[in-house]
């Protein structure tokens, strides 16, 4: 139990790692534009050096889509992994888990990224749009919180059957 506990704290580390990662300029700030509040979105597509480079509107059906696939491969790799060393007893046991995983994972988000760090580090702050007030508004992070609950669902029940089908 201590091992599968490890994981899905391990994963929300890594999980933070890849936020920081991706936030430090207005370049890198673009790959989570559609996290920002819509003034800020605004505000960016209306200045005249970084209109360029703020993505299209983005398709939210490929974005659940992919996010489905993507927690499906990596649930699948550790749910493997996890069941050849610590087990899992049936089906129930493992859907359990990715369940557990997948929520604790999106309130992790929403709490500490999105409502602690990510409306308060100066890291995510666009350069034509400075002023912290900006980025208060948790819409946006509640909402994809809410997408996030069934998102990370979908996945639990795929690889629960494919690792207790194997």
């Amino acid at each position: 139990m201590i091992v599968k506990i490890l994981v899905v704290i391990g994963f929300c580390f890594l999980f933070w790692l890849i936020c920081y990662a991706n936030t430090g300029s207005d370049e890198k700030n673009m790959r989570g534009f559609r996290s920002y509040p819509k003034e800020v979105q605004e505000l960016v597509k209306n200045d005249m050096h970084l209109a360029s480079l703020a993505p299209a509107a983005v398709n939210m059906v490929s974005v659940f889509v992919s996010n489905v696939v993507m927690f499906s491969v990596v649930f699948c790799v550790v749910g493997i992994i996890l069941k050849y060393t610590v087990g899992f007893s049936d089906f129930l046991d493992a859907l359990t888990y990715f369940i557990i995983w997948g929520q604790v994972l999106n309130l992790f988000d929403l709490l500490v990224i999105d409502l602690l760090w990510w409306r308060n580090t100066p890291r995510i702050r666009f350069s034509c749009a400075q002023d912290k007030s900006l980025y208060q508004n948790p819409k946006v992070h509640v909402a994809s919180f809410v997408r996030g609950i069934v998102m990370f669902f979908i996945p639990a029940v795929i690889v629960a059957g494919i690792v207790s089908f194997i």
